[in-house]
């Protein structure tokens, strides 16, 4: 195999689909019209997935930039005899501006290479392999170009996922950018508020156009990057129960209840039911916010999360036409809690564990102070804080998601968003030094053009898993602004 390092490349994106560039100027990956569309160019998983690759002959040196906080790349080719500047983009629609690009995007891809200085002789290879590289078009020349005719831990997150889009909305509220939040939350009540009424759980997740069925299947035909097989797309997990979707959509909506004006009666309603959902479904036992492929169990993030739902539901009672429902929801938001304390710690382990009954360290433990259920200065949670960063870290001070077996083949790498996290915690917990610290380590892992990936890989160094990934770059605005407002604290 000849897969390049995912942090090799960089995003191109018009708010629709989305293509990775290498550095040497190789489209490998680019599905149209919608981020969860079959691929044009899948190169990144098999040498024969098709690419579109524009680049010098010969040896040469690259540099690459965003443009003026645009997605349009410029990468710049160095060679013996001169320089030359290649330009790409995914095209937007004409008219699109601040929150409505994408709106009218075409579903172009835009590259033009030109020579700055000197002389360089350009190799052009395009090979469009579409529907996952099944079909080979027969390729024409026309006036100016070319015309087309015609390991096991391997999962498809081209979707929309309840959890990453709300703590997405609540990044964004972070980073002063939250105008999205009431397309977001009339999206999911579109797409779910009818599973609730009917009693049933709410889909963890939807196609970029809320479609519902997301039907796992192999592409044997494909190697896969690096030789990780299989290739899948659809994603069985989307029948998965999930209990703490519940708690990521009412703390996104109470956190941007600003922006959101009057609700709707549609989103009211919505909102009230995953309440009363939560309230009502604690209890009882699910696959977790890792995705775990084997028997429910009693995950102690997403009973938090359960008790973060009715927390902020009651916040947001009086918005939602909801007040005969707090004193049903402040009684099981007690009972949630009751059960955390004493269920959820574990004295053998000296902290807050993955499940109840269980010994086993579980990162997702930190949000208990991330999420206010705890200071970060108590106690039991300042233990559990080091006992992550003493036990569940590599030999870079990264922070794996949990040690314990999944049922799954195969070593994951640590997880960005988990280091985070950490970082996160600690400057809850006014371990400002130790935080930044933690911080330093994991942005330590981006590449040239500012992206992440999800994993790095504890040999190598080198990042793995999806590529980019907003949960990390969520986490890094989340563990950025609580180290900036702990110092303000020790500092005033």
């Amino acid at each position: 195999m000849d897969s390049l390092p995912i942090g090799d490349y960089a995003l191109l994106s018009d708010c629709r689909s989305a293509a990775l560039v290498s550095r040497d100027g190789s489209v490998d990956w680019l599905c149209f019209p919608r981020f969860d569309a079959p691929s044009v160019f899948c190169r990144l998983l098999d040498p024969a997935g098709g690419r579109f690759a524009i680049r010098p002959a010969g040896e040469f040196r690259a540099s690459r930039r965003y443009v003026d906080q645009t997605m349009v790349l410029e990468t710049t080719f160095t060679t013996a005899g001169g320089t030359a500047v290649l330009t790409d983009a995914l095209a937007l629609g004409r008219n699109d501006r601040g929150h409505d690009l994408g709106t009218g995007s075409p579903g172009l891809l835009l590259r033009q290479l030109v020579c700055t200085s000197g002389e360089i002789d350009a190799e052009v290879s395009y090979a469009p392999r579409p529907e996952y590289g099944l079909i080979h078009p027969f390729l024409i020349p026309v006036p100016g170009g070319l015309a087309a005719r015609g390991g096991e831990r391997n999962w498809d997150y081209r979707y929309t996922w309840v959890r990453d889009a709300s703590l997405t909305m609540g990044a964004l509220w972070v980073a002063a950018c939250p105008n999205e939040a009431s397309k977001f939350f009339t999206f999911l009540a579109d797409a779910a508020a009818s599973q609730l009424q009917d009693g049933a759980d709410l889909q963890i997740m939807f196609g970029i156009g809320g479609d519902r069925d997301l039907s796992e299947r192999e592409l044997p035909h494909l190697a896969g990057w690096w030789g990780s097989r299989p290739v899948r797309v659809g994603n069985g997990a989307w029948r998965q129960r999930q209990l703490d979707v519940y708690g990521e959509l009412l703390g996104a909506a109470q956190l941007l209840v600003d922006q959101l004006g009057e609700l709707d009666p549609v989103t009211q309603q919505f909102l009230t039911a995953a309440a009363d959902t939560a309230a009502s479904r604690w209890r009882e036992k699910d696959q977790g916010i890792w995705e775990i492929r084997g028997e429910p169990r009693d995950f102690l993030y997403s009973k938090l999360m359960c008790w973060v739902a009715l927390d902020r539901a009651i916040a947001l009672a009086g918005r939602l036409g909801a007040e005969d429902r707090v004193d049903g929801w402040a009684t099981a938001r007690g009972e949630i809690r009751a059960a955390i304390l004493e269920r959820g710690w574990n004295e053998r382990a000296g902290a807050f564990t993955r499940a109840f009954g269980s010994e086993d360290l579980d990162a997702a433990a930190l949000m208990l102070a991330i999420t206010g259920f705890l200071p970060g200065d108590d106690p039991r949670m300042k233990a559990t804080i080091d006992a992550t960063a003493q036990r569940l870290t590599d030999q870079r001070g990264l922070v794996y998601r949990y040690r314990a077996p999944d049922g799954l083949a195969g070593e994951e790498g640590t997880f960005l968003l988990c280091t985070f996290w950490l970082a996160q915690a600690q400057a809850l917990a006014g371990q400002v030094e130790a935080a930044t610290a933690t911080f330093e380590r994991a942005v330590a892992a981006i590449n040239d053009v500012g992206l992440l990936a999800e994993e790095v890989d504890p040999a190598s160094g080198e990042m793995i898993g999806n590529f980019p990934q907003a949960f990390s770059h969520i986490g890094l605005i989340n563990a950025a602004w609580a180290i900036t407002q702990a110092r303000q604290l020790t500092s005033g």
